[in-house]
C-alpha cells in the first residue's frame, strides 16, 4: 500500500475509535433509554468500522481492539443496569480481570503471533 493511504486508514481508523468512545460515553450519560439505544448503536457501529479498518493494517490490532471492546462492553453490562458508578467491588473486579487478560495478551503478541494473526484459525 502507499504511505498516504496508510496514514489516512490510520488517520480514520482511530478517530472512529475516538467517536466510539464518546458515544459510549453519552450513551452512559443519557437520560432516557432511546438516548442510549441509539448512542449504543453508534458506538458499536463506529467501533466495528475502526476495528475493519485497523485490522487490515496491522493483525495485532484485532487483538487491542478486541481488548478494548471486551472491556467497553463488561463497564456497560456492569454499571448501567447499577445506575451508579459508585461500585468499588465492580472497579476491582474489572481491574484484575482486564489486568490479567491484558498480560495474557501482551504475552502471546510477543511469544506466539500466529496466535493474534487469525493463523491458528485457518489451519
Amino acid at each position: 500500500m502507499r504511505t498516504v493511504a496508510v496514514i489516512s486508514m490510520l488517520f480514520f481508523g482511530w478517530l472512529l475509535v475516538l467517536g466510539a468512545c464518546i458515544e459510549i460515553t453519552r450513551a452512559v450519560m443519557a437520560g432516557h433509554r432511546l438516548g442510549f439505544f441509539y448512542h449504543s448503536l453508534a458506538a458499536i457501529l463506529c467501533g466495528t468500522a475502526a476495528l475493519l479498518i485497523l485490522a487490515r493494517l496491522r493483525p495485532n490490532i484485532k487483538a487491542v481492539l478486541g481488548l478494548v471492546f471486551l472491556a467497553v462492553a463488561m463497564v456497560l453490562s456492569i454499571f448501567v443496569p447499577a445506575r451508579t458508578f459508585d461500585y468499588w467491588q465492580a472497579w476491582t473486579y474489572l481491574a484484575i480481570f482486564l489486568a490479567a487478560l491484558s498480560l495474557t495478551t501482551i504475552y502471546l503478541m510477543k511469544n506466539d503471533p500466529r496466535c493474534c494473526n487469525g493463523v491458528y484459525a485457518q489451519d
